[in-house]
């Protein structure tokens, strides 16, 4: 689907966009801990909206960097003179992907604190076929830029799924404790 070239263009911009990889791995890694010794002040209060801002300031922060970076070194280091106003509009989409998953860890683990592993298990066993299918299609129809375009609609939709599935057990809690006032 993709040339050797577009292939080397594409795996670098994906490795600039794991910048934020480190931020979600502190997520990902720290989250469940922190949830489980207060799950319901993490449902019910501020806690997780505050968590969340925190997360898309540092992802901006992050972004600033990263472009900032790569627009002063382009022309020093030979893997960044490739980029061009495409490559920097593929960044994006990566990137945003990459963020979308990272939301995804401030709702899958209430799933995994519930114990709705096998939901999860499904939920990204489907999204792992939606990449498939998405990054053969839109690659095929726009090259280096439908690749960066699947990689952002798969983890939007699976942050979706994560969210929405969360959110139906959250509420059906919620229910439960106001049934025994």
């Amino acid at each position: 689907l993709l040339g050797d070239e577009q292939l080397g263009f594409y795996s670098t911009i994906y490795a600039l966009s794991q910048a934020l990889m480190v931020i979600n791995s502190g997520i990902a890694v720290t989250m469940p801990n922190f949830v489980f010794s207060g799950f319901k002040k993490y449902i019910n209060g501020d806690t997780r909206k505050k968590l969340i801002v925190l997360y898309t300031i540092l992802s901006l922060f992050v972004y600033m960097i990263l472009v900032l970076s790569i627009n002063m070194f382009k022309d020093n280091i030979e893997v960044l003179s490739f980029f061009t106003f495409n490559s920097f509009q593929q960044l994006q989409l990566i990137f945003l992907g990459i963020f979308c998953l990272g939301l995804y860890y401030f709702y899958s683990v209430i799933l995994i604190y519930l114990k709705k592993g096998r939901q999860v298990s499904i939920i990204t066993m489907s999204a792992s076929v939606l990449t498939i299918t998405l990054s053969y299609i839109l690659t095929t129809e726009y090259s280096l830029t439908g690749t960066s375009l699947a990689t952002l609609l798969t983890n939007f939709i699976y942050l979706i799924l994560i969210f929405v599935t969360a959110n139906i057990h959250v509420n059906r809690i919620k229910k439960d404790a106001f049934l025994l006032i």
